[in-house]
């Protein structure tokens, strides 16, 4: 089986890009956990739960609390946690700063 000379560059590319993406969703994920560690578990842990809410895992974080699921799933825009973090009411004691939002 021949191989055309212009195909290893281009699997070399194609698997190095792949490998920036898994790279780059792991930081954004551990990001996420450290932020939720340090500004939301106070108040909505498994122990806390202030108005039902759980954020210390994902399937938590699904099953939402007194106002619904926390996290929309492929819809970020309707997630109520997103929404009430851009609107500043989230953490309230001390609003997350844009790069922490994003």
């Amino acid at each position: 089986l021949l191989i055309p000379m212009w195909v290893s560059p281009v699997l070399v590319a194609v698997v190095l890009a792949a490998s920036a993406a898994a790279a780059a969703a792991a930081s954004l994920e551990q990001d996420a956990k450290d932020i939720l560690t340090r500004r939301c578990l106070a108040c909505h842990s498994p122990q806390v739960k202030t108005s039902g809410l759980d954020l210390s895992s994902r399937e938590s974080a699904l099953r939402g609390g007194l106002k619904g699921p926390a996290l929309k799933p492929g819809a970020a825009a309707g997630s109520l946690l997103l929404a009430r973090i851009a609107s500043g009411q989230m953490p309230p004691s001390k609003p997350l700063p844009p790069a922490e939002q994003e």
